[in-house]
């Protein structure tokens, strides 16, 4: 609940990776569709950054124990929910996918695994927003989708990651946090970032029929060339930024989904 403005990097990619397998859009009535939708919308993000919550919580001694105990009732019950959704999967495979991540989301931030504080593996670690995507696309199918949408998807969730922890590098220098962001620098880090974006822009725009939709992808790679020269706080106040871009571009790919898949 800390983090409302990114509720939609779970249940965008679900809608988007379901919308993209289905050939009837009466299947976007079914209540398999509308439970998991309301999953990836709330509860799958309470235990995501829930537990990034508790295990970087507040250390004041007077308040730490009480919001400790409220926080860890809160997760059980997302974990439960969680445990009873995996049961009413269709295909073992959209299960296997629902337990990769509810594994990674709790790896990111607790030990011993603390991906946050691996440099390279934080970033790829965040393969976990695709992830319901390709459970949407399993439910229907029961297969993954294509390569290059993984790859796709992999290359904008890593790039995505980076570029905020750009931001970060002097507090978490302080910290000993060895994010990829602060081994390797702003600069580097905003070139890696390009390069990235560019990578998923170019698999989105050759892989898929969504030409000339697909070239607004190109805005990504092209926003952090021009924050090379520019301060931590400019860069942060543009990372603000993205998650009504992000939603917008999502909501885009989404009606680009469904105009070529049902008329």
């Amino acid at each position: 609940m800390s983090r409302p403005k990114f509720w939609l990097y779970t249940a965008g990619p679900y809608l988007i990776g379901y919308l993209a397998a289905i050939k009837d859009p009466l299947q976007l009535l079914t209540p398999s569709f509308i439970i998991n939708t309301l999953f990836f919308l709330l509860p799958a993000n309470i235990f995501l950054y829930g537990i990034n919550d508790f295990f970087d919580r507040d250390t004041d001694a007077a308040n730490a124990k009480q919001d400790e105990q409220w926080l860890t009732m809160l997760l059980l019950v997302v974990l439960a929910i969680s445990a009873l959704l995996l049961f009413l999967q269709q295909y073992p495979l959209a299960s296997v996918l629902l337990i990769a991540f509810m594994f990674l989301s709790y790896a990111y931030s607790a030990p011993p695994f603390r991906f946050k504080a691996r440099p390279l593996i934080d970033s790829f670690s965040n393969v976990l927003y695709i992830i319901p995507g390709i459970i949407g696309y399993a439910q229907v199918t029961n297969t993954l989708p294509d390569g290059a949408f993984i790859a796709a998807g992999l290359f904008w969730v890593t790039a995505m990651h980076l570029f905020s922890a750009i931001p970060d590098i002097i507090p978490d220098k302080k910290v000993g946090l060895a994010t990829t962001a602060v081994v390797y620098g702003k600069k580097q880090s905003l070139m890696f970032t390009s390069i990235l974006w560019g990578m998923c822009s170019f698999l989105v725009i050759t892989s898929w029929q969504l030409f000339p939709v697909s070239l607004f992808t190109l805005v990504y790679p092209v926003i952090p060339l021009l924050l090379l020269n520019k301060t931590d706080e400019e860069i942060s106040k543009v990372y603000w930024v993205f998650p009504y871009l992000n939603a917008f571009m999502g909501f885009v790919l989404w009606i680009s989904i469904a105009l070529i898949n049902f008329f």
